[in-house]
């Protein structure tokens, strides 16, 4: 589990987001590497083990990271925070309009 990222960006922050601490932690941690493991995101992260399926689910729904495989295991990737940004601001333009 090499890191190969750097992120430009702080848990804070993400949590000025609206994102719960460990869906934080986990999109945070994952943002260092390509594609990690659930177990490899717990060690990253200090989510625990018992939860992190049910954090990668709720940060897939949030279209925040995608679910490939490693070997056969499950493994999930960040989707860059540049397009979730972008994603949420042309919502929130639209909604603008929309009640303007």
């Amino acid at each position: 589990m090499l890191k190969i990222h750097s992120v430009k960006f702080t848990l804070g922050q993400l949590i000025e987001l609206g994102l719960s601490k460990y869906k934080a932690r986990a999109y945070y941690a994952l943002c260092g590497y390509d594609v990690l493991k659930a177990i490899d995101i717990t060690k990253a992260s200090g989510v625990p083990q018992s939860k992190i399926y049910d954090i990668m689910a709720e940060l897939m729904f949030d279209g925040m990271v995608e679910e490939t495989a490693i070997k056969s295991h499950k493994a999930w990737k960040a989707v860059p925070l540049s397009m979730i940004l972008d994603k949420r601001i042309k919502v929130l333009e639209d909604l603008k309009r929309s009640v303007s």
